[in-house]
């Protein structure tokens, strides 16, 4: 009974730490997003054109499980592949995923 309340124990301890781990990165990318934003957007007001693609729309980037030095070509996170600054009310995701959603959140309560 006891070697059963420590395993439990052991859980829900490893469950705290991932969450607050999670929480941690979470923000610190948020944070990171945010400041770049900051720093692209007079760019973008000066060339009319996505700061972080330069207005191509995509970008060359390793990726991750691809061997070190094949770039590959992925749209572009800030502009959504159009090569044009996102809006004013926008402020673009590093990924389009769970990830992103919980950023977009964090960004909104902070």
């Amino acid at each position: 009974m006891g070697a059963v309340a420590v395993v439990i124990g052991i859980v829900v301890l490893a469950a705290i730490l991932l969450t607050a781990g999670t929480w941690w990165w979470a923000r610190t990318i948020a944070s990171r997003m945010k400041r770049q934003d900051a720093e692209f957007r007079p760019l973008e007001a000066k060339t009319d054109r996505c700061a972080a693609c330069d207005g191509v729309g995509t970008r060359l980037e390793a990726l991750p499980g691809w061997p070190q030095g094949t770039p590959g070509e992925v749209r572009c996170y800030r502009c959504g592949g159009t090569g044009l600054p996102p809006t004013k009310d926008h402020v673009p995701d590093l990924w389009p995923t769970p990830l992103g959603l919980t950023l977009r959140r964090l960004r909104h309560r902070g």
